[in-house]
């Protein structure tokens, strides 16, 4: 099935289609259950994805933690090695040009505008 709505999604859909049209005519309550079905896979993705989310969130402080121990027991430039700096300046430089468009001064923080 997934590879038909893959390969033939037109075909796919309208087949569903017809085959829900069909569901719904002569077993009203098969239909029922199978959008209650549907709906609860629906749900549990979303729960998924959520918890991945979560998970990754997770894992990526977990490894910088350990990063950061061994570079400040070991000595090793270990950020640098793995290109984390770069990836830190890039963002840097991202955000003092967008700075510069918006007509701040990057090198020093926003004043506080006073309302007279």
């Amino acid at each position: 099935m997934l590879s038909a709505q893959h390969f033939l999604p037109k075909s796919t859909h309208n087949l569903s289609d017809y085959v829900g049209s069909l569901e719904d005519k002569y077993f009203p309550t098969v239909a029922q259950k199978h959008e209650t079905a549907k709906a609860h896979s629906a749900m549990t993705w979303v729960r998924v994805k959520d918890a991945a989310k979560g998970i990754n969130v997770h894992i990526e402080k977990a490894t910088t933690s350990a990063v950061d121990t061994v570079q400040k027991v070991s000595g090793l430039k270990l950020r640098e090695t793995l290109g984390w700096q770069r990836a830190v300046k890039a963002k840097m430089e991202d955000m003092k040009s967008e700075a510069d468009r918006m007509g701040q001064d990057s090198s020093k923080p926003p004043e506080e505008t006073k309302e007279s």
